[in-house]
Parts: structure tokens; sequence; C-alpha cells
């Protein structure tokens, strides 16, 4: 569902060209492995980074590279890529799944180091380009530096898809495919597969019962039964033809009862399922709500980083700005004076007359 691609100073601008779509020389398409593009859909594609990436992404790469201790070697890798496919059954919920994909990976590899995040649509299946520099810290000399092996090893590789999995089911409530294979039977919700479980079982113990009753109706053939003796309406049987039929009885008991409590686990089910839906209304509220603050404090950040921005290029504007906000100060407070100096001489006059 999710894969790594690593590359070096040699090979990442061809990838920057194939995430933001950009043409070459002939006027074409870049394209990554020969990949086929449906370009009547390539107006579909987005990048989720879009929202606080003020940069291009050649920009970025350019100044975030300039902050880094970067070793001088041919395999060093400059930027990586989590190649993130939409799971199947996903798709009503595409845009909020590739932003909590972005989020998690945002938290994971640090905001700061985001180059872009391009969802494309025009391929074979949806799915999302995490572009990141892999930045460590040079604990010895207390600065950052280019290093992937320290971000992404191998214990972290083998752990990628468990977290993702974690993180993505706690936020949707149920089985998103992330791990190859989940989405086979479809989407459940915990509730839906507990219950599953539980009738899986229940059919278990059917089956077991059929063939206890099959042994049963075994029993009672007339050439497994030999009559000893016959008095009135009561028909004696052989000890061993007895005990048979009484083991058979008490497997019968036995499954009735594994029925039973199956049936009972079904019911448990059906009850968590019943009280999750309950609470649903409330905890789609309160997503509602998360997500309206977040998204506010998403618009004040970037608002705030785009300010900071013109700030560093234009140093004199700041001044400049600083002596406004003094200036306008100023003036505010000469108008509050001549304000209160004017209710004064209201009061005097309004005085005089009511004495005279």
């Amino acid at each position: 569902m999710a894969h790594l691609e690593k590359y070096t100073q040699a090979d990442y601008p061809k990838l920057l060209m194939h995430y933001e779509r950009a043409k070459n020389t002939n006027g074409e398409y870049h394209k990554f492995r020969n990949q086929d593009i449906d370009l009547s859909r390539t107006d579909q594609n987005y990048n989720v980074a879009a929202g606080f990436q003020t940069l291009s992404q050649s920009e970025f790469m350019d100044k975030r590279l300039g902050q880094l201790k970067i070793f001088k070697r041919g395999d060093v890798k400059y930027l990586c890529d989590w190649v993130v496919t939409l799971p199947k059954g996903m798709e009503p919920e595409e845009r909020r799944f590739f932003d909590e994909v972005f989020r998690f990976l945002s938290d994971k590899y640090g905001r700061k180091n985001i180059v872009s995040a391009y969802v494309h649509k025009d391929e074979a299946r949806p799915h999302m380009h995490f572009a990141f520099v892999p930045v460590a810290m040079d604990e010895k000399k207390n600065r950052e530096k280019l290093c992937s092996k320290d971000i992404i090893g191998r214990d972290d590789m083998l752990a990628f898809h468990d977290e993702l999995d974690a993180y993505m089911t706690g936020v949707f409530g149920y089985d998103t495919g992330v791990r190859n294979g989940a989405t086979v039977e479809g989407n459940k919700s915990i509730a839906e597969l507990k219950r599953g479980t539980a009738v899986k079982e229940l059919n278990a113990k059917r089956e077991e019962l059929a063939a206890v009753e099959s042994t049963i109706d075994d029993l009672k053939c007339g050439d497994r039964i030999e009559p000893v003796k016959e008095k009135r309406d009561v028909v004696v049987i052989s000890k061993a033809d007895f005990e048979t039929a009484g083991n058979a009885l008490t497997k019968v008991k036995l499954s009735d009862k594994k029925m039973r409590e199956g049936q009972a686990e079904v019911k448990k089910g059906v009850d968590y399922r019943n009280q999750i839906f309950r609470q649903s209304d409330e905890i789609q509220k309160l997503k509602a709500e998360i997500s309206s603050h977040e998204s506010e404090n998403r618009r004040l950040n970037n608002r705030l980083l785009n300010i900071q921005n013109v700030f560093e290029r234009n140093p004199r504007f700041l001044e400049s700005f600083l002596q406004f906000a003094k200036d306008l100060e100023r003036e505010r407070e000469n108008e509050e004076r001549a304000l209160q100096a004017a209710k004064r001489k209201q009061r005097q006059l309004e005085k005089g007359e009511m004495e005279m």
C-alpha cells in the first residue's frame, strides 16, 4: 500500500518535475518509470502541502539543503518519497484519507522538511507522493545533517505499516486497508469484525451439532440395535449401544450449550454496534469541531508565515511598518485627548446654561 523511494542529488530534480507535472523541453509531461498518464485527468491532481508551503519545490530544496551539513559522497540521498496508494473501498473518503496520511507523515518527519505532497489521479490508481528532506541531528556538532539512514532504518521500515495502520484506524474507526490484503472484504467497523467472528464460531458449533445428530440417526438404524427383550412399549438394547447413545446425547447437550454461548456473543456484538451508533452523532460533532479548529489554526499559521516571509525579505518594510504603527498610535492618543477636551468644554457650556 505504501513504499519508500530515495533519490540522490542527480536524480531528485526529475522527480520534482514528475510530482508537479512539469513539461520538458519538448513540451511533454515528464514521466517517471514510463508510467502512463491520462492527460484528461491531470487537472484533478492536487498538492496536500500547498496550504503551508509557499515556496516552489526547487526553491524549498535549495533553501533547506543550504541549512544542513551534507557529506560529500555520491550515494547521499537528498530526497525521500513515501508513495501511498489509496486502498480499495476508500474512494468516498479520498481527500480525508490523504489529509490524514499527510498529517501522520508530517508529524513523523517534521513539517519544516516537507517538499510537497502531490496526489496523482491521472495514473492507474490515486496515490500521494509525500516528498521530504531526510534531516537528522548531528549530536557531536549539535547541528542538522542530511542523513536518510538515521531517519529511516530497517526497524523503521518494518514498523511503518503497523504505525500508519494504527493511526488511520484510530482516526476513521475502522480498518482503512493500509495493510496489504486488509481490503479483500471491504472496510469493516470494529463492531462488525467482532460480530463476524462470533457468527463464524456459531456456524462451527452448528456443524458440530449436525455431525452429532447424524451419529444419533445412525444409532436408530435397525441393524445397529439388537432387541434383547420386548416388554409392552419398551425396547431393551445392548449396553454398548446404550453407552454410545448416551455419549452422543452428552455431545448434543454440550454442542447446544456452545451454540447458546455463540448466540450470546453475537448479541454482544450487536449491542456493541448499537452503542457505537448511538455515540456516532456526538463523535461526528466533535470531529467537525476539531476539524474546524484545525483549519482555523492552519489558516492563522499560514498568515503568520506569509507575514514573516514578507518581513524577512524586506527588512526595511518591517522598520516602516513599526514606524507606521507608532504614528498611528500617536494619532489615536491625540484624537482621544481632543475628544476628552471637547467633552469637558461641552460639560462647561451645559453647566453655564443651567446657572443662567
